[in-house]
Formats: structure tokens, C-alpha cells, sequence
């Protein structure tokens, strides 16, 4: 299924776990985003699908694998210009974000957190305006997949 995704953001975390961010169309409107991770001998894949757009300008997935950092990622509306993961004692964690790929009119984001100090909530700016969405905490993990939840 990924030969068909293209890749549309990717990078290193300090503890030099690489990742990449794919995202196809299962059909017209059902986008599927899924994050690779490398990391030494171990590897995972997982994320999640939904319609390109909901009415609301962010959809977030928190997922992690056995092994490997955990992760959000962010499937957002061109208008938003920044978002910023927020930890239980309030500490940020800046997305990274693509342009706007114009193959899905959407631009993508990911950040890497330790596990210790989960990512439990985002905050975007779309457009000038302030919004936030609540994540909830993924649960057991499935060799080389990976688990996530996804807040929309």
C-alpha cells in the first residue's frame, strides 16, 4: 500500500530516529497519512485515513511503536499557519510542517515526543485565529505498526 503514497515531509529526531510522512488517496475524498519510522533495527509503520476535509481545519493522529519514539501528526487546511504540541507540564513542542501540497490542497506536520511526557494537546493558529484539540494517549502497540488514537 505505501508504493502508492507519496512522500511529503520527513526528517531525523535527535536520538536518530528517521521518519517520513506519506500521504495517497484510498478514493476522490479519502486521504491515508502514514508515518515511517527507522530507527536501528527497528522499523514501524502506521497513521490513519479520512475524508481530505471535515469542516475543521486541523486532524490530528498520536501514535507510537515499541522501540521508537512516539509521534503526532497533523493533516492541516492551507490557512493554518503554525501548530504547536503541548506536554502534560505545559512545555512546547513546535510542529514541523510542510508547504502546501498541492496534489491534496493540505499541508502536513509532525513532531517527535519522549514517551515519559506525552503530547496532550495541539494548539493552531488557521488563518489568525487560536484553536486547540485535545489528544488522547495511544494504547498498546503492534510489532512494526505501531497504535495510535486520532482527535478530529
Amino acid at each position: 500500500m505505501t508504493d502508492d503514497l507519496l512522500p511529503v515531509l520527513s526528517g531525523v529526531t535527535a536520538d536518530d530516529c528517521s521518519w517520513t510522512v506519506l500521504a495517497g488517496f484510498e478514493s476522490d475524498d479519502v486521504v491515508v497519512t502514514l508515518i515511517r519510522r527507522l530507527k536501528g533495527d527497528r522499523k514501524a509503520t502506521s497513521g490513519f485515513k479520512g475524508p481530505r476535509t471535515t469542516g475543521l481545519p486541523v486532524r490530528a493522529w498520536i501514535g507510537r511503536a515499541d522501540g521508537l519514539p512516539s509521534f503526532v501528526m497533523v493533516r492541516a487546511a492551507p490557512s493554518v499557519r503554525s501548530i504547536v504540541g503541548f506536554d502534560a507540564a505545559g512545555v512546547e513542542h513546535p510542529l514541523a510542517m510542510s508547504q502546501v501540497i498541492e496534489a491534496f490542497g493540505l499541508r502536513f506536520g509532525v513532531v517527535a515526543f519522549p514517551e515519559r511526557m506525552p503530547i496532550v494537546r495541539i494548539v493552531y493558529n488557521d488563518a489568525g485565529t487560536r484553536d486547540q484539540l485535545e489528544l488522547r494517549r495511544p494504547g498498546p502497540s503492534t510489532p512494526g505498526k505501531g497504535s495510535g488514537w486520532r482527535a478530529t
